[in-house]
């Protein structure tokens, strides 16, 4: 175990929540860190501090700024905890890595896409098309050497049509 996995784990190891094999490796890792150990000591003291105090605290507005502050603080802790957690399954498999570094590759793809400017697509082509009045097509049925030209012009509702 090692020191950031400790820290994840020691207000849980304080306040007597966690099951026995990760307890374990808690103690032993407290045993053999002496940062971890001082961590673990301001928090037992803060635990006894709060715990000491904390029928003096029930009886004044105190209680709730002390306990809005302790929210706070361990929403901080909670999300550098998740940013961590999530980095660690990312780096852990080859697989989340891969997809992490693809999923990274297609964005910048995408934005670079989009920097270079419009491009052209069926849709601006076809539109001048649909939206004109008059439309004039040649139309050849089979051999183009030796099969009549059909030539039409259509101008809305009206249709005209040569055949050579």
């Amino acid at each position: 175990m090692n020191c950031a996995e400790c820290k994840e784990l020691l207000v849980e190891y304080t306040e007597g929540l966690l099951e026995d094999s990760r307890r374990q490796a808690v103690l032993s890792h407290l045993q053999d860190c002496p940062a971890c150990q001082n961590e673990q000591t301001e928090l037992s003291g803060l635990r006894d501090r709060l715990v000491a105090n904390g029928r003096a605290v029930a009886q004044s507005d105190l209680q709730d700024d002390v306990m809005n502050k302790i929210v706070r603080e361990q929403n901080i802790r909670l999300k550098a905890n998740a940013a961590l957690k999530l980095r660690r399954m990312i780096m852990k498999s080859p697989f989340t890595r891969v997809a992490a570094a693809a999923a990274i590759i297609i964005v910048v793809l995408v934005g670079v896409n989009s920097l270079l400017g419009p491009t052209v697509t069926f849709a601006d082509v076809v539109e001048p098309i649909l939206n004109a009045r008059t439309i004039i097509f040649d139309v050849i049925v089979g051999d183009e050497e030796t099969s009549p030209l059909m030539h039409e012009m259509v101008a809305g509702s009206r249709i005209r049509r040569t055949i050579s």
